[in-house]
């Protein structure tokens, strides 16, 4: 970085790595030092296998989640599967084939009945088969529905441990941003001390600050790993994180879009599934019909004189009664409290997703503020400080301990403003969720 090398003196580096740190998000501190190259690589610490698949982004887990993740694709299937019942729900009865047989002849005016063939058909009142077709294919839907619920759960759960991950390496170059500018003053306290101006408590509470910095690298090592395999756990095949330059913030906010969440969708479909069930309960009351026809096979006999031996035909028709008038009254009582218990439960779906959206809508917007307070008015100030605190020192007018105080300041702030933006981006990725936003990203990829 150019204004990095005009600027020689430990004030500058100091300032101008501080600066560049919070302005820039994860991509803090000067990458050709010493420290940076004993950096540990994100990269290449992670399982790279012939399947491992990159993530660079929140946007690509919602790819990776529908075409990896097995569950999802069980659940798919599944509808599948449910989608065939169209295919024979609503047809016809078998017909039924009676043959009967006369050991002992009956003897008619034709002659000797000695066999008789039935073949009868039964038919559904009209209309009936078509109400239970609708039945499937609404029964389809509500499982196409409920495998899109599933992906987004999924997805937002990805997502949310991917920002986890960005959270802790930003905090992590963060900590290697304040390990040079120790490094810088851990020399001066040298020289200092060389020439007896000095005391070697300075250079000890660098090398304890040091330490504790070192702790905490670790801890965010052991999140990122566990976030990775949360990742890995919902696209079910290895992944390799890559770093990016931006935290990943958004200007806008989603919004509303009540109809786009799959929840309510399927609440919708149930609603619309209850009304047809209600109107199959009125056709079992009426009379399902048969035809039937009737061929007896007779043989000559020797009377009476009209015993030619001539076969009969007939035709006949049935009707199916319904007397279980009493049952399927309860059958529609019981329909229609499903129907006013749907109805409820979409009122109070409807409001809880409200409520939470207008939660998450104040909650990311006061968390910007912050950000926005911290650029606009505590960075100024931790940036005079700092100045005032590093020339004091180097001119031998300033403690150690005010200076470090200073550093610590300012590194809480880095800190601070990271794990704002994190919540802040954990909100926004929520929001996309409780907004039907997600779930209309997730309906364009079935």
């Amino acid at each position: 970085m150019p204004f990095l090398r005009k600027y020689r003196t430990p004030v500058w580096i100091a300032l101008n790595l501080f600066f560049f740190s919070i302005s820039s998000g994860p991509a803090l501190g000067n990458k050709t030092s010493p420290i940076s190259a004993e950096r540990p690589s994100d990269q290449s610490s992670q399982r790279v296998a012939a399947d491992t698949v990159d993530v660079t982004f929140a946007s690509d887990l919602i790819r990776l989640v529908i075409e990896s993740n097995k569950t999802i694709h069980s659940l798919e299937t599944a509808a599948d599967a449910v989608s065939e019942r169209t295919g024979y729900v609503g047809a016809y009865p078998d017909p039924i084939v009676m043959l009967t047989g006369q050991p002992l002849p009956v003897y008619t005016a034709r002659g000797k009945q000695i066999l008789g063939l039935r073949v009868e058909q039964m038919i559904p009142y009209p209309g009936k088969q078509s109400l239970m077709r609708e039945m499937a294919r609404l029964d389809s839907e509500m499982g196409y529905t409920n495998v899109q619920t599933a992906a987004v759960g999924a997805i937002l759960e990805a997502q949310l441990a991917l920002n986890d991950v960005r959270r802790a390496e930003a905090r992590r170059e963060v900590i290697y941003s304040f390990e040079e500018r120790l490094d810088g003053y851990e020399k001066l306290a040298l020289r200092k001390y060389e020439v007896g101006e000095g005391s070697q408590q300075s250079i000890l509470k660098i090398q304890l600050e040091r330490a504790r910095l070192e702790q905490s690298l670790l801890d965010f090592d052991r999140t990122i790993q566990a976030n990775r395999l949360v990742i890995e756990r919902w696209v079910q095949q290895p992944v390799r994180i890559l770093q990016t330059e931006q935290f990943g913030l958004r200007d806008e906010t989603p919004s509303l879009d009540l109809a786009s969440r799959s929840e309510l969708q399927v609440l919708a479909q149930s609603i619309e599934l209850n009304g047809t069930q209600t109107k199959l309960i009125d056709f079992y009351n009426r009379p399902d019909f048969g035809v039937s026809l009737n061929w007896l096979m007779i043989a000559k006999s020797d009377i009476p004189a009209s015993s030619d031996g001539r076969d009969a035909l007939g035709v006949g028709i049935s009707v199916k009664i319904p007397l279980a008038q009493s049952a399927n009254r309860s059958k529609r009582q019981e329909s229609q409290l499903q129907r006013q218990a749907i109805e409820e439960q979409i009122e109070s779906t409807k409001q809880s997703i409200q409520a939470l959206y207008d939660e998450l809508e104040a909650k990311t917007d006061f968390d910007q503020k912050s950000i926005d307070h911290i650029d606009k008015s505590l960075l100024p100030s931790v940036l005079a400080l700092l100045e005032t605190s590093v020339s004091s020192y180097s001119n031998g007018k300033g403690d150690f301990l005010d200076l470090l105080d200073a550093e610590r300041t300012g590194f809480q702030l880095e800190n601070e403003r990271i794990e704002i933006a994190a919540r802040l981006r954990a909100g926004q990725l929520m929001l996309d969720r409780v907004s039907g936003h997600l779930n209309r990203q997730v309906a364009e990829l079935f």
